[in-house]
């Protein structure tokens, strides 16, 4: 079993540890374990690649979801960068 630190999770999942840390606070992050000796905050490495696949399939199936209007810049940026010609 491999535990991840919150740096180690964040960058996994490609996010900064304070939004780890949002996502954890508002409880739509994947499951985290706390150390019984120090407290320390770890997430093991199963469960975050399980958190990370069902995001995905959330994704993919939900056509009527929109980005954050903070978002459609970079989306349509990079759709039109990907596009073939």
């Amino acid at each position: 079993m491999t535990f991840l630190t919150v740096r180690q999770a964040a960058d996994l999942i490609g996010v900064t540890p304070a939004r780890l840390y949002q996502r954890r606070v508002a409880g739509t992050g994947p499951k985290f374990v706390r150390c019984p000796t120090n407290g320390a905050l770890r997430y093991r490495r199963a469960d975050v690649e399980e958190w990370l696949g069902e995001q995905a399939f959330f994704r993919l199936h939900s056509p009527d979801l929109v980005p954050p209007k903070s978002l459609e810049k970079k989306i349509a940026r990079w759709t039109r960068t990907r596009t073939p010609k």
